[in-house]
């Protein structure tokens, strides 16, 4: 920096604004990626769908998943295969 430039309190919340963002996105990767078994939530969280894109794509069968009582999981393998699957370049 420039001795002639100042630093504004709006710069200064700007930056902290982007790294509690940053953390807050390695922090939320991290956990489900440490989770074998993942919920909707985290499925969507993911994959960045909605909630009706993702029962479409149980009926469809695109998407492998397990129902054990009301509670339905996906193995976070399968949607990073899945991911891998659809990657485009």
């Amino acid at each position: 920096m420039k001795s002639d430039e100042l630093v504004t309190k709006a710069d200064l919340q700007a930056v902290k604004e982007e790294i509690l963002l940053q953390l807050k996105e390695s922090l939320g990767t991290t956990a489900i990626r440490q989770k074998k078994l993942l919920k909707s939530r985290d499925v969507l969280e993911m994959l960045d769908i909605s909630p009706s894109s993702l029962v479409n794509m149980r009926v469809k069968g695109i998407i492998p998943y397990s129902k054990i009582g009301g509670t339905i999981f996906y193995n976070y393998d399968d949607i990073v295969s899945l991911l891998a699957l659809n990657k485009r370049n």
